[in-house]
């Protein structure tokens, strides 16, 4: 129960704090809402696959004639994108590291990639004493 009240909280700050780059995100609270997108995700994937009668394959590898499965897929990704910097960027500052690390995930040819794993590890540390936490 204590679990489901945290992850409450977690959620509720994360939509209270939703254009909020200054700050931190702990562990806890950056994994519980990551995962709870994550999901909500894969569930309007799943959704969009049975409206437009498209293959989940199909939708996911972009490989569709079908355009309104298309169209969906783009904003629904657009939107999962722009709903998780600000709060990666405050899991960053909880680890002293700048949230300026994101835009490196931009990078084209691979370079991106390799900046993408490290942002990841990076969410994976814990919380270090920095100057974005506020008493």
């Amino acid at each position: 129960m204590k679990y489901y009240e945290n992850w409450k909280k977690y959620y509720a700050d994360f939509w209270t704090r939703l254009f909020d780059f200054n700050g931190t995100s702990t562990r806890p609270a950056y994994w519980s809402v990551e995962i709870t997108n994550t999901l909500v995700y894969a569930i309007i994937i799943m959704f969009i696959s049975l409206i437009t009668k498209t293959s989940i394959l199909e939708i996911l590898s972009m490989n569709t004639n079908n355009n309104l499965a298309f169209t969906l897929f783009c904003l629904i990704t657009i939107a999962y994108g722009i709903l998780s910097l600000a709060l990666t960027t405050r899991r960053l500052h909880d680890t002293n590291n700048s949230g300026w690390w994101i835009v490196g995930t931009f990078i084209p040819f691979r370079i991106g990639d390799i900046v993408s794993i490290y942002v990841f590890i990076l969410t994976l540390w814990p919380s270090r004493k920095n100057k974005w936490r506020q008493s």
